[in-house]
């Protein structure tokens, strides 16, 4: 058996006098190197034995010659040069430890934050200065699904909360799992507690749906905080009725981040109740994201958040919300709205976002029939309007501070009853720098939309910079 190698590079850091040694060379198992190739064995060679089960010796080249050489003019001695193995099967001093041991316990604790905390607890065995290193982790990720059974998982929960240093508060918890709300009731309760006990800053919880069908309802002892400042709530399967929250009854009043997932917004009394308040107890809610949220059994979502600047409303369940909005955000600045239906109500909301500076409807349709559509934000500079499913007969767009219009000019889907095309109303629009317009694939001839095209472009006359994607320069290639 020959190994070709074309560099050797041996390095040893536990040595006293570090040195490194570079060759051409082959390797052969001892005593079968073939007849006629000079073998030398480097200086105490026999402590590989130590190592490993496999002895080797090494087999100079002539450019290993030559290396030698120079490092002759440089003054090493031979033992220097050969110096490859370090006969020394003592463990590494305790002053030449790994260099993750030497970082500050603030890095390691980040570092090991990535972990499951069943694996950053097996640190404990590397050593004794790591024994104790993820008692004070402020960052507390758990998931049962790294379990053979429930019961290790309820055993391990206790065990390792019991004997965490209870004098160190906790930033942040993940908690992912999988299985029936009995189930886990009584576990998720004991992490919540303790969590909200020492101060947590952030809390995900993410459950696992593998049936799709039956909603998981959260224990009510998850919505009560004084210092939870980032909330985040998923299913991480699309299921028919979702997690079921009861916003209403929550008192957050540190709270500025929340972020739900493939929730079923209620009053969580099941009383039925048509009209809700939301938020109302969170004061100081800034930032809100709802993806694939339901309240379809609503008839008036009504949004209490004085503080909130940037909400986002993504796909949602029922495929719109049915319940009328009402908003009233004196001090939201972004509003992002995807895969929605608008009504004649929904329409005015903006007027009472005085300070809105960012505005984006994606995939949102109108009502058939709606006449206008009216954006009227004083302070607004961007706005994106994409792959509409249906138009309004109008855009009243009344924003003096827009700089950069992003839209659709036609709908996703041609549509023989309905409004195909972006109609503008534009006033003043004299601060406008950017447009971007583009088309999407149509059944009909693009040719269609010409007149439309070319009254939207006096429209705009203002503008700075004007871009448009190939579909919208072919039609005028092709006049």
């Amino acid at each position: 058996m020959e190994i070709q190698i074309e560099m050797l590079r041996l390095y040893f850091p536990g040595a006293r006098n570090f040195s490194s040694y570079e060759t051409n060379c082959c390797l052969y198992p001892r005593n079968r190197a073939p007849q006629g190739i000079p073998v030398k064995e480097g200086p105490r060679a026999s402590s590989i034995s130590s190592c490993t089960d496999m002895h080797y010796q090494i087999s100079d080249s002539s450019n290993a010659k030559q290396d030698r050489s120079i490092n002759n003019k440089r003054g090493a001695s031979r033992s220097e040069q050969m110096d490859v193995v370090h006969d020394d099967r003592e463990s590494i001093n305790e002053e030449e430890e790994d260099r993750i041991s030497k970082l500050p316990d603030d890095i390691v604790h980040c570092i090991l934050s990535f972990l499951d905390i069943r694996y950053a607890i097996q640190t404990s065995a590397l050593s004794k200065k790591w024994k104790h290193v993820w008692t004070s982790m402020p960052h507390l990720n758990l998931n049962n699904r790294t379990f053979d059974t429930f019961p290790q998982f309820s055993k391990f929960v206790k065990h390792a909360l019991s004997h965490r240093n209870h004098h160190r508060e906790v930033y942040a918890v993940k908690l992912s799992f999988a299985g029936t709300t009995t189930k886990f009731a009584t576990v998720m309760r004991r992490i919540v507690n303790y969590a909200y006990a020492h101060n947590v800053r952030h809390l995900t919880m993410i459950w696992s749906n593998s049936d799709g069908l039956y909603h998981r309802k959260f224990p009510q002892c998850c919505f009560s905080s004084l210092t939870l400042k980032h909330l985040t709530l998923a299913i991480d399967k699309i299921c028919r009725y979702g997690g079921c929250v009861p916003i209403p009854s929550w008192d957050f009043p540190a709270l500025e981040t929340l972020n739900l997932r493939n929730m079923q917004l209620s009053d969580g009394r099941g009383t039925g109740d048509k009209s809700l308040t939301f938020f109302s107890k969170c004061v100081n809610l800034k930032h809100i994201t709802l993806h694939k949220c339901s309240m379809n059994h609503l008839d008036v979502f009504n949004v209490c958040a004085p503080q909130l600047s940037y909400l986002t409303i993504e796909d949602p369940i029922d495929g719109g919300y049915k319940p009328n909005l009402a908003w009233d955000f004196q001090a939201l600045e972004t509003l992002k709205l995807s895969n929605m239906q608008l009504n004649y109500v929904s329409c005015h909301l903006l007027s009472n976002c005085v300070n809105l500076k960012d505005l984006t409807l994606h995939g949102c349709s109108m009502y058939d029939g709606m006449d206008a559509f009216n954006i009227c934000a004083p302070q607004l500079s961007n706005l994106t309007i994409t792959h509409p499913y249906v138009f309004p007969k109008v855009f009243n767009v009344v924003v003096p501070q827009l700089k950069n219009l992003t839209a659709s000019v036609n709908t996703t889907t041609y549509r023989y009853h309905g409004i195909n095309f972006l109609q503008l109303s534009t006033e003043g629009l004299n601060s406008l720098e950017k447009v971007n317009l583009h088309m999407s694939r149509s059944m009909h001839e693009l040719e269609i939309y010409v007149p439309q095209l070319l009254n939207l472009f006096q429209k705009l006359y203002s503008a700075k910079f004007l871009i448009l994607d190939l579909y919208i320069i072919q039609i005028r290639q092709g006049q």
